[in-house]
C-alpha cells in the first residue's frame, strides 16, 4: 500500500480514548463530552481493569484519575510505561483534584503527558483531548512513513548486494576472498572479479565519496560500465578513461570515485594495474608473513578532471603471494579513543591469518576491525578483496 494511503488510513480511523475513573458521574460526563467529537470512548472503573484493556486494545489517549481504590492512577501509569516499547507513543492525561507542584512533578516522573484539574472546563478538556489525539496521529503517521522508508532502503541494499559477485572464479592456482560492510543502509563501495576472454583476471575495487543511497546509485553506474567495457576486451587504461567520462556527467560537483583496476595474467604472473586516487594494494608472502605495499603512480580520482594522466603500473606476482586490495574505510575507522585502525592494524591482523584460505583471512580482518571500533559507529564503508597466487599457469 502506498505511503499516502497508509497515512490516510491512520487519520481516518476513529479515535479511541480510555477513561479510567472510579466515579461513575465523572466517567459519564467525560464520555458524553468525548462522544460529541465522535471519539469512541471506553470506560473502566479500576486500575486493574485499565491494565487489562491495555492488553486488548490500542488507544489514542488515556484519561486517568489519580485517586482510585486498589491500584492508584500513578501505579497504573508506571506499569503502562514499563510495558510500552521504546518506539510506542501513548499520551496519558491525568485527571486530578490536586493542584500542588509536588503532585504534578510526581505525575510527570511517572510518565504523564498532561494534566487537567477537577472540576474541569468542557471547552478546555475538548481542546486538550483534540491536541493530544492529533499529536498521536502525527506520530503514528511518522512511524508508518519510517517503516516504509526502512523497507525501501532494505530493498535498495538487497539490490546493491546483488550487483556484487555472487561467487568467485574457480581457477586452478588462484584463490579469492572478499568482504563488504556498509556503514549505512547502502554503500558507495564496490568490488568485482571478472574473467576475461583472453584468460586474464580483472580485479576492481572502487569507493564513491560519501555513503548512502546516492553513492550506491553511482556504484551501480560504475559496475554496469566496467562490465560492458571488460566484455568488449578494452584495456584497463581505456576502461578507466571511459569510467571517468561517464562519471563526470553523473556525479555532482562535490563527489568523486577512487578506483583500482588490475589485470592479472596467470601464465606470466604479471599484474598490470591503474589507479585513480586509490590506496596502494598490499602484497603478503604467505610463507614468511612479510607484507609490502605495491606502490605505483596514480591519477586523480574519477569524476574530477576531464582528462586523466593514466599510468599503467606493473608488478610481478610470485606463487605463494597474497594480494590485498581495500577501501579507505578499513584503515580510517576509529575507536572510542579516536585512534585509527591504520595499516598497522591491518598488518597485525594479516600476520595472524590463514595462509591457506583467503576468505577466512578477510573474515578475520573485518572481525578484528569490528572489535577495534566496538560500539563506535562505522564512519565509512569497508571493502576488502584478496587474491592468493598458488601457482602460475604453464
Amino acid at each position: 500500500m502506498p505511503t499516502s494511503s497508509l497515512k490516510d488510513l491512520v487519520d481516518s480511523t476513529q479515535a479511541r480514548v480510555l477513561v479510567v475513573d472510579d466515579n461513575p458521574v465523572n466517567s459519564a460526563l467525560l464520555k458524553t463530552l468525548l462522544e460529541r467529537d465522535r471519539i469512541k470512548c471506553t470506560l473502566v472503573s479500576s486500575g486493574a481493569d485499565a491494565l487489562d484493556e491495555f492488553r486488548r486494545t490500542n488507544f489514542d489517549l488515556v484519561l486517568l484519575d489519580i485517586e482510585m481504590p486498589g491500584i492508584s492512577g500513578l501505579d497504573v501509569l508506571r506499569q503502562l510505561r514499563k510495558r510500552q516499547t521504546a518506539l510506542a507513543f501513548l499520551p496519558v492525561m491525568l485527571v486530578t483534584g490536586r493542584t500542588d507542584m509536588e503532585s504534578r512533578i510526581e505525575g510527570l516522573e511517572a510518565g504523564a503527558t498532561d494534566f487537567i484539574s477537577k472540576p474541569f472546563d468542557p471547552a478546555e478538556l475538548g481542546a486538550r483531548v483534540r491536541n493530544h489525539i492529533q499529536a498521536k496521529r502525527l506520530y503514528d503517521r511518522l512511524m508508518v512513513t519510517n517503516t516504509l522508508l526502512k523497507e525501501e532502503r532494505a530493498k535498495i541494499f538487497e539490490a546493491q548486494v546483488a550487483l556484487l559477485p555472487s561467487s568467485m572464479p574457480v581457477r586452478q592456482g588462484l584463490r579469492f576472498g572478499a568482504g563488504y560492510q556498509a556503514s549505512s543502509v547502502a554503500s558507495g563501495d564496490y568490488y568485482d572479479v571478472i574473467e576475461r576472454s583472453n584468460g586474464n583476471i580483472l580485479l576492481a575495487v572502487a569507493d564513491v565519496s560519501g555513503h548512502g543511497i546516492a553513492s550506491a546509485m553511482q556504484m551501480s553506474i560504475l559496475r554496469a560500465t566496467l562490465r560492458a567495457r571488460a566484455a568488449h576486451g578494452e584495456s584497463i587504461e581505456a576502461i578507466l578513461a571511459e569510467l571517468n567520462a561517464i562519471l563526470r556527467h553523473s556525479l555532482d560537483d562535490y563527489s568523486f570515485v577512487t578506483f583500482y583496476l588490475a589485470e592479472f595474467n596467470q601464465t606470466s604472473g604479471m599484474l598490470n594495474s591503474v589507479s585513480a586516487g586509490h590506496h596502494s594494494p598490499l602484497c603478503q608472502d604467505l610463507q614468511t608473513g612479510e607484507i609490502s605495499e605495491l606502490v605505483g603512480e596514480t591519477c586523480c580520482p574519477l569524476g574530477l578532471e576531464q582528462d586523466l594522466d593514466i599510468v599503467v603500473v606493473r608488478h610481478q606476482l610470485q606463487p605463494g603471494q597474497r594480494l590485498i586490495v581495500y577501501t579507505d574505510g578499513l584503515i580510517e575507522q576509529t575507536n572510542r579513543a579516536g585512534k585509527y585502525f591504520e595499516l598497522d592494524g591491518v598488518r597485525s591482523c594479516l600476520y595472524e591469518t590463514d595462509p591457506q584460505d583467503p576468505q577466512r583471512a578477510v573474515d578475520k580482518l573485518l572481525s578484528d576491525l569490528h572489535r577495534f571500533h566496538g560500539d563506535e559507529r562505522p564512519k565509512d564503508d569497508v571493502t576488502v578483496l584478496v587474491m592468493d597466487v598458488i601457482k602460475t599457469a604453464q
